[in-house]
């Protein structure tokens, strides 16, 4: 499986403090079989209208089946037997994203390797579920170059979000904003509030404009001094 996420839409200058991958699994062929595999950086561009097992777009073969990637650092995986199904796996992606926003060139996305006989499956960027499609959650610091704030129990992110609502959490009083763009940085969403105590806000909207079925949203919270991004790949 190769994945890969724009960063055109995040705001350039501010430190990447974190970012994971977050896949859904919809099932596992072989339930009762302990598996695992590995998920690396991509190290050969590709179409996504025309990659396969064996090609990376129309005529160009990958090097290695399945995609070309990076071996000298490798995440690898390690599963019990029917541990997954219907949840979500997250993996720690921080260093590959501070590259891809450092360089663009470098941001070819991930491969998510399974061993022979794992029988993992995860929902791809075409599942008909959108809320369950592969999600990149990036936190960044704005306090570049500024006196830094205390550190909160828990910082502010976004935690869920659709085509008609988000769910953020607000780590102390005070404003903030909540913004969704396209990838040419176009607003088809924004909202400003205040709140009086740390906590969850539940913010709805309507149906965000329909676009292409490449088309990338981008969501971004701002809340004090910290700015968290999340990459929503084909929310229409």
């Amino acid at each position: 499986m190769v994945i890969r996420f724009s960063l055109a839409a995040l705001p350039n200058g501010l430190r990447v403090i974190s970012a994971s991958l977050s896949l859904y699994c919809t099932l596992d062929e072989y339930p009762t079989v302990a598996g695992g595999g590995f998920i690396a950086r991509l190290t050969r561009d590709w179409d996504p209208a025309y990659a396969t097992w064996l090609t990376a777009d129309s005529q160009t073969p990958w090097t290695l089946p399945g995609g070309d990637f990076d071996n000298s650092d490798m995440r690898y995986i390690t599963r019990s037997a029917g541990d997954l199904v219907s949840t979500w796996e997250t993996f720690d992606v921080t260093d590959w994203i501070r590259g891809g926003l450092s360089d663009s060139s470098a941001n070819k996305g991930f491969l998510l390797a399974v061993f022979s006989g794992d029988g993992h499956r995860y929902a791809s960027s075409e599942y008909p579920v959108m809320d369950l499609r592969p999600r990149l959650t990036v936190v960044l610091d704005s306090t570049i170059g500024v006196e830094k704030i205390p550190a909160a129990s828990r910082a502010p992110g976004i935690l869920f979000i659709d085509s008609r609502r988000a769910i953020v959490f607000i780590d102390r009083p005070g404003a903030f904003s909540l913004r969704i763009t396209d990838l040419n940085g176009r607003a088809v969403f924004s909202y400003q509030g205040n709140a009086s105590a740390a906590g969850q806000r539940d913010i709805g909207f309507d149906g965000l404009s329909r676009g292409t079925a490449s088309q990338i949203y981008a969501a971004v919270l701002v809340a004090g001094r910290r700015v968290s991004g999340r990459l929503l790949p084909n929310l229409h």
